[in-house]
């Protein structure tokens, strides 16, 4: 017997194609899709789970799934490895220069690796992630090239997989895990980003899930792998972040946090100015794309903010479970995004993976749990009935 959430999965894989391919030219239905998504994520905050378990027939089904999924990615991997002209987008060239700039000693704050043909942003044309971005990428890129990216982005997508499956399978049983392991494997934008276009966004998001795998073991660990996560781009990290204060251990937590940021006090040591300029400041003055929907209203920041302080301060509040922590993580990060200057195709790396592990918990734990209670309530009934 099936469960009603289990609609949910192939509509919301639907909803993933559909704002996959919503882009430059049509940013109202990206932005209806990602308010749908935050919609659900609402639902399934109010909507706990208990564990659930897989008949060892099925589980064997889903592996057979899931490893030819990972194929999929391998070659489409091994078709960028063999493109003797990638067409990396700018974060991928960007990315590899800064890692080149700081192998060699130099700054890539202070540096023309990101020139600007807008007048008003001639001054920020340094790197625009934080350092930890570049030195992910450095030692397989300073050997490989744009093949050394290529290859640490592969190993950023199977960790993330990984990672979600070891979320789900804590918040919802085995069956979660593996759902969402193959529903992550399933959405063809992450390969595309990652293989075709370059795109690095996935290490900031594989530290921020890593993150959370502590949450309720380790405050300090948890703190640590936000903090890196932070130390590798901002968004999503810093919204993550701070959805964690609402651990019991906050001195553990923010001294683990702390620890993680190091990287980018080490630069601020040495070119402060060059990487607020170009990290915070650029963010906040260039002018919105045509990927944003009414960005910069004071409407849409003011609900956005709204958002980001109800999920702190309720999280704050009432201490919380993984399940709210990931749920609320959703919300903010897509409130942010509809409240900035651009909602590129690359921003859903940001939420997508976690929003697999919080679909794939409470949808599977509804079918799999009615599956296995059936049987036992068939077996209950006529003891019931047997005279004392």
């Amino acid at each position: 017997m099936i469960g009603r959430g289990w609609i949910l999965i192939p509509l919301c894989w639907v909803g993933f194609m559909a704002a996959w391919l919503a882009n430059w030219d049509f940013a109202w239905l990206r932005a209806l899709l990602l308010l749908g998504f935050a919609a659900a994520t609402a639902w399934m905050l109010v909507r706990p789970q208990p564990p659930s378990v897989m008949a060892p027939t099925r589980v064997a089904a889903t592996q057979w799934v899931l490893a030819a999924l990972a194929l999929a990615h391998l070659a489409w991997f091994a078709v960028s490895w063999f493109d003797p002209h990638p067409g990396f987008a700018d974060i991928g060239v960007t990315t590899l220069a800064a890692a080149s700039a700081i192998s060699h000693g130099l700054d890539p704050y202070t540096l023309p690796i990101d020139p600007q043909h807008i007048a008003t942003l001639k001054g920020f044309e340094g790197y625009k992630y934080t350092p930890v971005m570049a030195l992910a990428y450095l030692p397989l890129g300073a050997v490989l090239g744009a093949r050394g990216l290529l290859l640490t982005n592969l190993l950023a997508d199977l960790g993330v997989a990984l990672v979600v499956n070891r979320l789900a399978t804590r918040t919802g049983g085995q069956a979660a895990g593996l759902v969402a392991a193959a529903l992550y494997l399933s959405i063809p934008f992450v390969p595309q980003q990652l293989f075709q276009l370059g795109v690095t966004d996935l290490i900031s998001v594989l530290a921020l899930m890593v993150g959370l795998t502590f949450h309720g073991r380790s405050a300090a660990l948890s703190g640590f792998f936000m903090g890196l996560s932070v130390a590798a781009k901002p968004f999503p990290g810093l919204i993550a972040a701070a959805y964690g204060l609402s651990n019991k251990d906050r001195l553990q937590y923010l001294a683990g946090c702390a620890v993680g940021v190091l990287p980018v006090a080490l630069f601020l040591i040495r070119s402060a100015r060059a990487l607020i300029d170009n990290t915070i400041l650029y963010n906040l003055i260039r002018p919105p794309d045509t990927t944003a929907w009414l960005t910069g209203q004071p409407i849409q920041v003011a609900i956005a903010l709204t958002i980001l302080i109800t999920g702190a301060a309720i999280l704050w509040r009432r201490g919380t479970s993984l399940q709210a922590r990931c749920c609320w993580t959703i919300i903010g990060v897509i409130a942010s995004i509809l409240a900035g200057p651009s909602a590129h195709t690359n921003y859903l790396l940001w939420w997508a993976p976690l929003f697999c592990t919080m679909l794939a918990t409470v949808c599977r734990g509804s079918a799999v749990s009615i599956e296995n209670e059936a049987p036992a309530t068939r077996r209950a009934a006529p003891a019931a009935l047997r005279p004392g």
